[in-house]
């Protein structure tokens, strides 16, 4: 079975973690930027959404407007998009996750804003009992019907 992996920095880590904190207890979403050499994506910016048309504790429908903030001309390449899960694990869920990637990755569906074999990362939020938050990441690849979990090199 071919292995996937996802290479991030220590600073954009740091700043998904930041913006996942900053928005909880309610869902934040964004955009990953950088390069898909197949099996290896290294991801190299994070776009962070600011345009919500829903927003609560276990869901997040963003408006994404790429324009301001990314150019078309950029040697970057959008390869995926990244949610936090507050109070939760970083695992797809059945009913949102599942069925709203579904839909982005539809070449027939209105929705399909998205390339078939882009990434999908879940920021998992948990409270500590001091009042601290602790991060559990994942990241997710949809082939076809598979769904595989891709193994992430901070560095």
């Amino acid at each position: 079975m071919i292995q996937y992996i996802v290479t991030i920095s220590k600073e954009l880590v740091r700043i998904l973690h930041a913006q996942a904190l900053e928005s909880h207890p309610l869902e934040v979403a964004g955009v990953l930027l950088g390069l898909d050499n197949g099996n290896h994506f290294d991801i190299r910016y994070i776009l962070v959404n600011t345009v919500y048309t829903k927003r609560t504790k276990n869901s997040v429908q963003s408006a994404y407007d790429l324009e301001d903030s990314w150019e078309e001309n950029s040697p970057l390449d959008i390869i995926g998009e990244w949610h936090s899960h507050p109070n939760a694990s970083p695992i797809l869920s059945r009913n949102c996750d599942l069925s709203d990637w579904e839909k982005r990755h539809n070449p027939g569906s209105d929705e399909n804003t998205m390339k078939e074999g882009a990434l999908e990362w879940i920021v998992g939020v948990f409270p500590t009992k001091r009042k601290r938050f602790q991060f559990k990441d994942r990241c997710y690849l949809k082939i076809g019907p598979k769904i595989r979990v891709c193994k992430i090199r901070v560095y």
